[in-house]
């Protein structure tokens, strides 16, 4: 019902070895600015054709500071609510 904020990937380097950098270089267009953290991605999950998009996890990713861990989930399917009306993840 409102405009929502699109992210594109324009370039990546994800073909990595260990000890090595990666990196994805997103474009962003849309009324508010996205902010984006990357988390190193411990579980990839392919395309459930019996799930709905927005509902299918595609992949999860932790991080640290030491004190807390901290997830990430992305679906296959975007959303463009802060209310999880599609989808639920619980950790």
């Amino acid at each position: 019902p409102r405009p929502y904020t699109e992210i594109n990937e324009f370039d990546k380097n994800t073909d990595i070895e260990l000890g090595e950098l990666g990196w994805v270089d997103l474009d962003q267009t849309g009324p508010v600015a996205s902010s984006l953290w990357g988390f190193p991605v411990t579980m990839v999950s392919d395309n459930d054709p019996a799930v709905i998009d927005m509902a299918d996890i595609r992949y999860v990713g932790m991080d640290t500071d030491g004190y807390l861990i901290y997830p990430g989930f992305a679906m296959w399917g975007g959303q463009h609510t802060l209310q999880p009306y599609w989808s639920e993840v619980d950790l």
